[in-house]
């Protein structure tokens, strides 16, 4: 366990200088103008995370947005998942990351590289790896929770003190998200 923390901690730390040094030019995608939107979580949220999600997701595509749904896997193998399982699905795995949590496949470098209008991290708790995929993407607008050690990664936070849960981060969104 301890071994795992000194490595998030370092992570965190290579992630935000590498966020210092690399100033991408941002440009804020009005939500009606948004087409393509990436939401980046993890398999081992709670299942009543994941319903909202998948809510949250239909939501966005009942309003006509193409939404790619990005799954980290953690330590599970990505060939335990089997292809096609779910349409608009990117599975990637722990071997997808070097050892700090940093993306090194081709896998990660091409949705890094894809121009989605909006990524949005729906795990609050932000393992490495979603954060670092979300912090390099190539997005127009990088949205997560707010964390102090995050602030390098995203465009825009949004959190709630009093209600630190995807419910209420998920109602932020639904509230901030169509004024952009």
């Amino acid at each position: 366990m301890a071994t795992s923390n000194f490595r998030e901690k370092l992570g965190r730390k290579l992630l935000k200088k590498k966020m210092l040094q690399h100033k991408k030019k941002r440009t804020v995608v009005s939500f009606e103008a948004a087409k393509n939107i990436l939401l980046a979580f993890s398999s081992n949220q709670p299942e009543a995370e994941l319903a909202l999600i998948d809510q949250f997701a239909s939501q966005l595509r009942n309003m006509g947005k193409k939404v790619t749904r990005l799954i980290y896997l953690g330590k599970l193998k990505r060939k335990a998942i089997k292809p096609g399982d779910i349409a608009g699905t990117i599975y990637l795995a722990q071997e997808d990351f070097n050892l700090w949590g940093m993306p090194i496949s081709a896998k990660s470098s091409d949705i890094m590289a894809t121009a989605y209008d909006y990524v949005i991290n729906l795990n609050l708790n932000s393992p490495m790896p979603l954060s670092s995929m979300t912090a390099c993407s190539n997005a127009a607008l990088r949205i997560g929770p707010y964390k102090v050690a995050d602030v390098a990664c995203y465009d825009l936070m949004l959190g709630n003190n009093k209600h630190p849960d995807l419910k209420h981060f998920i109602q932020d969104l639904n509230h901030y998200i169509p004024k952009l």
